[in-house]
């Protein structure tokens, strides 16, 4: 599974399409520049504990501008992925 391109695509399904994968591309790191709006942005949240089987700490959320950022995004996926393993 590549983690950075699921991302790009549920931040895709998450706009229900307002929002294309080229665009999304297109902004590179810099998610913060698509102007997500709250809504749009809590369905990202929890498209991707879906997705992914995780549970978003909100508090990380700001704390690690995950919305902003898809390294950042990409970064908490793959370690809370890693954790789950442990478990």
């Amino acid at each position: 599974m590549n983690i950075e391109q699921t991302i790009k695509e549920t931040v895709v399904a998450a706009t229900d399409g307002a929002v294309d994968l080229e665009k999304v591309e297109s902004v590179g790191d810099n998610l913060g520049s698509l102007g997500l709006s709250s809504l749009v942005q809590v369905r990202l949240i929890v498209l991707l504990e879906e997705k992914f089987d995780i549970e978003v700490d909100v508090e990380m959320i700001e704390e690690m501008q995950l919305l902003n950022s898809l390294s950042s995004m990409v970064k908490y996926v793959s370690d809370e992925l890693k954790l789950g393993v442990a478990d």
